[in-house]
Protein backbone atom coordinates (compact mmCIF):
# COMPACT_ATOMS: atom_id res chain seq x y z
CA UNK A 1 0.00 0.00 0.00
CA UNK A 2 1.60 3.18 -1.19
CA UNK A 3 1.67 5.77 2.00
CA UNK A 4 0.15 9.07 1.92
CA UNK A 5 2.29 11.56 1.40
CA UNK A 6 2.25 14.59 4.52
CA UNK A 7 1.60 18.34 3.33
CA UNK A 8 4.16 20.65 4.63
CA UNK A 9 2.71 22.89 7.12
CA UNK A 10 5.59 24.76 8.51
CA UNK A 11 5.01 24.46 12.04
CA UNK A 12 1.32 24.32 12.48
CA UNK A 13 1.48 20.94 15.48
CA UNK A 14 4.95 23.06 17.28
CA UNK A 15 2.73 26.31 17.33
CA UNK A 16 -0.15 24.54 19.20
CA UNK A 17 2.97 22.78 21.47
CA UNK A 18 3.68 26.91 22.21
CA UNK A 19 -0.15 27.37 23.24
CA UNK A 20 0.04 24.35 25.66
CA UNK A 21 3.33 25.61 26.82
CA UNK A 22 2.42 29.07 27.70
CA UNK A 23 -0.92 27.75 29.84
CA UNK A 24 1.35 25.82 31.83
CA UNK A 25 3.78 28.48 32.83
CA UNK A 26 3.55 28.29 36.96
CA UNK A 27 2.90 31.70 38.57
CA UNK A 28 6.30 32.06 40.12
CA UNK A 29 8.05 31.87 36.63
CA UNK A 30 8.21 35.18 36.68
CA UNK A 31 10.13 35.93 39.64
CA UNK A 32 13.02 34.46 38.39
CA UNK A 33 15.26 35.75 36.19
CA UNK A 34 16.61 34.17 32.57
CA UNK A 35 18.77 31.02 32.98
CA UNK A 36 22.31 31.23 33.33
CA UNK A 37 24.50 30.20 29.88
CA UNK A 38 25.28 27.29 31.81
CA UNK A 39 22.18 26.40 32.65
CA UNK A 40 20.40 27.12 28.94
CA UNK A 41 23.79 24.96 27.23
CA UNK A 42 22.55 22.26 29.51
CA UNK A 43 19.64 22.49 28.22
CA UNK A 44 20.82 22.71 24.63
CA UNK A 45 22.83 19.44 25.40
CA UNK A 46 20.21 17.53 26.69
CA UNK A 47 17.94 18.16 23.58
CA UNK A 48 20.66 17.28 21.32
CA UNK A 49 21.70 13.92 22.77
CA UNK A 50 21.73 11.17 20.12
CA UNK A 51 20.89 13.40 17.56
CA UNK A 52 23.75 13.60 15.45
CA UNK A 53 24.17 16.87 13.34
CA UNK A 54 21.82 18.73 14.67
CA UNK A 55 22.41 22.26 16.52
CA UNK A 56 20.94 24.58 18.63
CA UNK A 57 21.32 28.64 18.74
CA UNK A 58 18.85 30.71 21.72
CA UNK A 59 19.37 34.54 22.02
CA UNK A 60 18.34 35.26 25.75
CA UNK A 61 17.06 39.04 25.92
CA UNK A 62 16.44 41.29 29.43
CA UNK A 63 16.91 44.62 30.51
CA UNK A 64 21.06 43.67 31.16
CA UNK A 65 21.38 43.13 27.45
CA UNK A 66 21.60 40.06 25.19
CA UNK A 67 23.33 36.79 25.35
CA UNK A 68 23.77 33.94 22.91
CA UNK A 69 24.07 30.65 23.87
CA UNK A 70 24.67 27.82 21.27
CA UNK A 71 25.56 24.12 20.63
CA UNK A 72 25.91 21.35 18.40
CA UNK A 73 27.16 21.36 14.19
CA UNK A 74 25.85 23.92 11.99
CA UNK A 75 27.66 21.61 9.37
CA UNK A 76 29.99 18.61 10.09
CA UNK A 77 32.68 19.88 12.07
CA UNK A 78 31.45 23.59 11.95
CA UNK A 79 30.07 24.35 15.16
CA UNK A 80 26.88 26.67 15.47
CA UNK A 81 27.22 30.59 16.87
CA UNK A 82 25.18 33.43 16.71
CA UNK A 83 26.35 34.12 13.01
CA UNK A 84 25.12 30.53 12.25
CA UNK A 85 22.18 31.06 9.61
CA UNK A 86 19.14 28.98 9.78
CA UNK A 87 15.69 28.87 7.59
CA UNK A 88 13.20 30.47 10.42
CA UNK A 89 10.07 28.68 8.42
CA UNK A 90 6.63 30.31 9.65
CA UNK A 91 8.59 33.26 12.13
CA UNK A 92 8.65 34.79 8.13
CA UNK A 93 5.00 36.04 8.75
CA UNK A 94 5.66 37.74 11.34
CA UNK A 95 7.80 40.24 9.62
CA UNK A 96 5.27 39.62 6.30
CA UNK A 97 2.55 41.49 8.75
CA UNK A 98 4.89 44.02 10.18
CA UNK A 99 5.59 45.15 6.15
CA UNK A 100 1.53 45.32 5.98
CA UNK A 101 1.62 47.57 9.09
CA UNK A 102 4.40 49.64 8.25
CA UNK A 103 2.27 49.96 4.63
CA UNK A 104 -0.87 50.93 6.48
CA UNK A 105 0.43 53.50 8.45
CA UNK A 106 2.31 55.42 5.77
CA UNK A 107 -0.80 55.23 3.49
CA UNK A 108 0.18 52.72 1.41
CA UNK A 109 -3.04 50.21 1.73
CA UNK A 110 -5.36 50.26 4.59
CA UNK A 111 -5.72 47.23 6.37
CA UNK A 112 -9.56 47.18 5.28
CA UNK A 113 -8.80 46.91 1.92
CA UNK A 114 -10.16 43.84 0.00
CA UNK A 115 -7.21 41.60 -1.35
CA UNK A 116 -8.67 41.72 -4.62
CA UNK A 117 -7.75 44.96 -4.71
CA UNK A 118 -3.70 44.29 -5.62
CA UNK A 119 -4.32 41.25 -7.95
CA UNK A 120 -3.08 41.61 -11.47
CA UNK A 121 -5.74 42.54 -13.87
CA UNK A 122 -8.74 39.96 -14.52
CA UNK A 123 -7.86 37.95 -11.73
CA UNK A 124 -10.33 37.14 -8.60
CA UNK A 125 -10.33 36.34 -5.14
CA UNK A 126 -13.56 34.40 -3.80
CA UNK A 127 -16.00 36.21 -1.25
CA UNK A 128 -18.59 34.73 0.85
CA UNK A 129 -22.32 35.88 0.25
CA UNK A 130 -20.39 39.61 -0.45
CA UNK A 131 -18.38 39.21 2.01
CA UNK A 132 -14.68 39.75 0.63
CA UNK A 133 -11.47 39.28 1.87
CA UNK A 134 -9.35 41.98 3.56
CA UNK A 135 -5.46 42.66 4.13
CA UNK A 136 -6.03 42.23 7.86
CA UNK A 137 -8.15 38.89 7.02
CA UNK A 138 -4.87 37.32 6.01
CA UNK A 139 -2.78 38.85 7.94
CA UNK A 140 -4.30 37.17 11.31
CA UNK A 141 -5.42 33.98 9.61
CA UNK A 142 -9.27 34.66 8.98
CA UNK A 143 -9.86 34.83 5.59
CA UNK A 144 -11.50 31.32 5.12
CA UNK A 145 -8.72 30.18 2.80
CA UNK A 146 -7.56 26.61 3.37
CA UNK A 147 -4.15 26.18 5.14
CA UNK A 148 -2.54 25.09 1.67
CA UNK A 149 -3.72 25.50 -1.86
CA UNK A 150 -4.93 22.72 -3.47
CA UNK A 151 -3.54 22.61 -6.46
CA UNK A 152 0.35 22.25 -5.17
CA UNK A 153 1.96 20.07 -8.02
CA UNK A 154 4.95 19.10 -4.89
CA UNK A 155 6.71 18.23 -7.66
CA UNK A 156 9.75 18.14 -5.35
CA UNK A 157 9.04 16.44 -1.92
CA UNK A 158 12.21 18.08 -0.88
CA UNK A 159 11.25 21.34 -1.87
CA UNK A 160 7.49 21.67 -1.86
CA UNK A 161 6.96 25.12 -2.37
CA UNK A 162 9.55 25.75 -5.30
CA UNK A 163 7.09 24.62 -8.25
CA UNK A 164 4.18 27.14 -6.94
CA UNK A 165 4.46 30.12 -9.43
CA UNK A 166 2.09 32.83 -9.86
CA UNK A 167 0.29 31.69 -12.44
CA UNK A 168 -0.97 28.39 -10.21
CA UNK A 169 -1.70 30.72 -7.25
CA UNK A 170 -4.13 32.59 -9.43
CA UNK A 171 -5.98 29.78 -10.91
CA UNK A 172 -6.84 28.44 -7.29
CA UNK A 173 -8.03 31.86 -6.17
CA UNK A 174 -10.05 32.14 -9.54
CA UNK A 175 -11.93 28.54 -8.74
CA UNK A 176 -11.81 28.23 -5.11
CA UNK A 177 -15.19 28.58 -2.68
CA UNK A 178 -15.41 30.11 0.84
CA UNK A 179 -17.70 27.77 2.96
CA UNK A 180 -17.75 30.93 5.40
CA UNK A 181 -17.73 34.64 6.01
CA UNK A 182 -13.70 35.91 5.92
CA UNK A 183 -13.26 37.18 9.70
CA UNK A 184 -15.64 34.35 11.14
CA UNK A 185 -12.61 31.97 12.51
CA UNK A 186 -9.33 31.71 12.72
CA UNK A 187 -8.11 28.61 10.58
CA UNK A 188 -3.71 28.74 10.37
CA UNK A 189 -3.42 29.43 6.41
CA UNK A 190 0.55 29.11 4.55
CA UNK A 191 -1.42 30.30 1.64
CA UNK A 192 -3.08 33.45 3.44
CA UNK A 193 -0.15 34.37 4.49
CA UNK A 194 1.99 34.13 1.03
CA UNK A 195 -0.90 35.77 -0.58
CA UNK A 196 -0.38 38.80 2.19
CA UNK A 197 3.34 38.91 0.81
CA UNK A 198 2.56 38.74 -2.99
CA UNK A 199 -0.43 41.16 -2.30
CA UNK A 200 2.08 43.92 -0.75
CA UNK A 201 4.78 43.22 -3.59
CA UNK A 202 2.32 44.23 -5.90
CA UNK A 203 0.62 47.32 -4.31
CA UNK A 204 4.51 48.50 -3.61
CA UNK A 205 5.35 48.01 -7.03
CA UNK A 206 8.37 45.80 -5.72
CA UNK A 207 9.16 42.65 -4.37
CA UNK A 208 9.30 41.01 -1.04
CA UNK A 209 12.85 40.77 -0.90
CA UNK A 210 13.49 44.28 -1.06
CA UNK A 211 10.33 45.78 1.00
CA UNK A 212 11.98 43.14 3.74
CA UNK A 213 15.26 45.08 3.46
CA UNK A 214 13.34 48.19 3.28
CA UNK A 215 11.69 48.31 5.91
CA UNK A 216 12.72 46.27 8.12
CA UNK A 217 16.06 44.65 7.88
CA UNK A 218 17.28 47.75 6.54
CA UNK A 219 16.54 50.41 9.34
CA UNK A 220 17.76 47.39 11.87
CA UNK A 221 20.87 46.49 11.15
CA UNK A 222 20.16 42.87 10.43
CA UNK A 223 22.53 42.18 7.48
CA UNK A 224 22.40 38.43 7.44
CA UNK A 225 18.21 38.51 7.40
CA UNK A 226 17.36 37.79 3.59
CA UNK A 227 15.73 35.39 1.25
CA UNK A 228 18.38 34.46 -1.10
CA UNK A 229 21.97 34.04 0.50
CA UNK A 230 25.25 35.49 -0.97
CA UNK A 231 27.87 32.92 -1.39
CA UNK A 232 29.58 34.54 2.26
CA UNK A 233 26.22 33.82 3.24
CA UNK A 234 26.02 30.29 1.73
CA UNK A 235 29.03 29.26 3.58
CA UNK A 236 27.66 29.98 7.69
CA UNK A 237 23.78 28.55 6.43
CA UNK A 238 23.44 25.45 8.43
CA UNK A 239 22.69 22.15 7.54
CA UNK A 240 19.38 20.80 8.08
CA UNK A 241 18.30 17.51 8.72
CA UNK A 242 14.58 15.95 8.69
CA UNK A 243 12.06 14.31 11.71
CA UNK A 244 14.84 10.98 10.85
CA UNK A 245 18.00 13.25 11.03
CA UNK A 246 18.50 12.40 7.15
CA UNK A 247 20.40 15.50 5.38
CA UNK A 248 17.55 17.92 4.30
CA UNK A 249 17.31 20.06 1.51
CA UNK A 250 16.96 23.79 1.55
CA UNK A 251 13.06 25.51 1.27
CA UNK A 252 12.51 27.90 -1.95
CA UNK A 253 9.22 29.77 -1.75
CA UNK A 254 9.06 31.67 -5.27
CA UNK A 255 5.55 32.87 -5.22
CA UNK A 256 4.29 32.26 -1.66
CA UNK A 257 7.72 33.92 0.10
CA UNK A 258 5.61 35.92 2.57
CA UNK A 259 5.23 32.14 4.23
CA UNK A 260 7.79 31.35 5.17
CA UNK A 261 11.19 32.23 2.79
CA UNK A 262 13.23 33.95 5.39
CA UNK A 263 16.58 32.83 6.74
CA UNK A 264 18.31 34.40 9.59
CA UNK A 265 21.13 34.01 12.51
CA UNK A 266 20.72 34.54 16.64
CA UNK A 267 22.40 37.57 16.28
CA UNK A 268 20.11 39.41 13.73
CA UNK A 269 16.80 37.72 15.86
CA UNK A 270 17.92 38.97 18.91
CA UNK A 271 18.13 42.47 17.52
CA UNK A 272 14.62 42.17 15.86
CA UNK A 273 13.53 41.06 19.06
CA UNK A 274 14.71 43.71 21.17
CA UNK A 275 13.95 46.34 18.60
CA UNK A 276 10.14 44.71 18.39
CA UNK A 277 9.76 45.28 22.01
CA UNK A 278 11.26 48.99 21.85
CA UNK A 279 8.21 51.40 21.10
CA UNK A 280 11.05 54.03 19.74
CA UNK A 281 12.07 51.42 17.80
CA UNK A 282 12.25 51.86 13.89
CA UNK A 283 9.60 49.12 14.32
CA UNK A 284 7.68 50.19 16.90
CA UNK A 285 4.53 52.19 15.69
CA UNK A 286 4.07 48.57 13.07
CA UNK A 287 4.14 46.35 16.32
CA UNK A 288 1.95 48.65 18.31
CA UNK A 289 -0.44 48.75 14.84
CA UNK A 290 0.37 44.95 14.98
CA UNK A 291 -0.42 43.60 18.16
CA UNK A 292 -3.79 46.73 18.47
CA UNK A 293 -7.51 45.20 19.38
CA UNK A 294 -6.39 41.63 18.18
CA UNK A 295 -9.42 38.98 17.46
CA UNK A 296 -9.93 36.20 19.61
CA UNK A 297 -8.33 32.97 17.97
CA UNK A 298 -11.11 30.60 20.04
CA UNK A 299 -9.22 28.68 22.33
CA UNK A 300 -10.56 31.34 25.34
CA UNK A 301 -7.07 32.20 26.24
CA UNK A 302 -4.95 33.63 22.78
CA UNK A 303 -5.52 36.65 20.73
CA UNK A 304 -4.42 36.80 16.64
CA UNK A 305 -2.39 40.08 15.97
CA UNK A 306 -0.75 41.01 12.33
CA UNK A 307 1.32 38.01 12.24
CA UNK A 308 1.79 37.32 16.18
CA UNK A 309 -0.27 35.01 18.75
CA UNK A 310 -0.91 37.25 21.21
CA UNK A 311 -1.12 35.84 24.92
CA UNK A 312 -1.59 37.00 28.45
CA UNK A 313 0.38 35.46 31.19
CA UNK A 314 -0.90 34.75 34.04
CA UNK A 315 0.22 37.45 35.89
CA UNK A 316 -1.52 39.82 33.10
CA UNK A 317 1.58 40.28 31.02
CA UNK A 318 1.28 40.53 27.31
CA UNK A 319 2.91 37.54 25.67
CA UNK A 320 3.92 37.38 21.55
CA UNK A 321 5.01 34.66 20.04
CA UNK A 322 5.52 32.61 16.94
CA UNK A 323 6.66 29.26 15.83
CA UNK A 324 8.40 28.42 12.62
CA UNK A 325 9.88 24.87 10.77
CA UNK A 326 10.31 24.19 7.59
CA UNK A 327 11.68 20.58 6.24
CA UNK A 328 14.95 21.10 8.26
CA UNK A 329 14.79 23.67 10.81
CA UNK A 330 12.54 24.67 13.74
CA UNK A 331 12.38 28.05 15.09
CA UNK A 332 10.46 29.73 18.09
CA UNK A 333 10.44 33.87 19.20
CA UNK A 334 8.58 34.58 22.13
CA UNK A 335 8.42 38.17 23.69
CA UNK A 336 7.12 39.46 27.23
CA UNK A 337 7.63 43.04 26.24
CA UNK A 338 6.24 44.45 29.23
CA UNK A 339 9.39 43.32 31.41
CA UNK A 340 11.82 43.49 27.90
CA UNK A 341 12.68 40.12 27.97
CA UNK A 342 12.08 37.37 24.98
CA UNK A 343 14.10 34.18 23.96
CA UNK A 344 14.84 32.91 20.51
CA UNK A 345 15.80 29.65 19.73
CA UNK A 346 16.62 28.22 16.16
CA UNK A 347 17.76 24.70 15.65
CA UNK A 348 18.66 22.81 12.16
CA UNK A 349 16.41 19.68 12.88
CA UNK A 350 12.89 18.55 12.23
CA UNK A 351 13.02 16.41 14.96
CA UNK A 352 10.29 16.41 18.31
CA UNK A 353 10.25 18.01 20.55
CA UNK A 354 12.30 20.72 19.14
CA UNK A 355 11.76 24.50 19.69
CA UNK A 356 8.29 25.54 21.52
CA UNK A 357 8.84 23.97 24.60
CA UNK A 358 12.65 25.46 24.92
CA UNK A 359 11.11 28.74 24.17
CA UNK A 360 8.50 28.70 27.13
CA UNK A 361 10.57 26.68 29.26
CA UNK A 362 13.38 29.36 29.21
CA UNK A 363 11.79 32.55 29.15
CA UNK A 364 8.25 31.69 31.67
CA UNK A 365 9.22 28.49 33.35
CA UNK A 366 6.54 26.17 31.63
CA UNK A 367 8.25 22.25 31.44
CA UNK A 368 9.92 21.27 29.02
CA UNK A 369 8.31 18.10 26.57
CA UNK A 370 9.87 14.70 27.35
CA UNK A 371 12.10 12.91 24.48
CA UNK A 372 10.20 9.95 23.06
Amino acid sequence: MMRKRRRPGMMQASRLMMLSCLTLAPMHAWAHSLPADRKVASLIGDRIAGRDGEGIVIALLDPSGTRIVARGPARQDVLCDGSTIFEIGSLTKVFTALILADMALKGEVSLDDPAETYLPAGAHMPDYEGRKITLRDLATHMSGLPRLPGNMPFANPQDPYADYDEALLLDFLGRYRLTRAPGSRYDYSNLGFGLLGYLLGRAAHSDYATLLAQRITGPLGMHDTAIALTPEHESRFAQGHDAAMHPAAPWTFPTLTGAGAIRSTGHDMAAFARAAMDPASAIGAAMRLSTASPPALGDGRNKAGLGWVVGVAPDGQQLLFHDGGTGGFRTSIILEPESRRAVVVLANAAVEPSTPDLASHILLGAPRLPRP
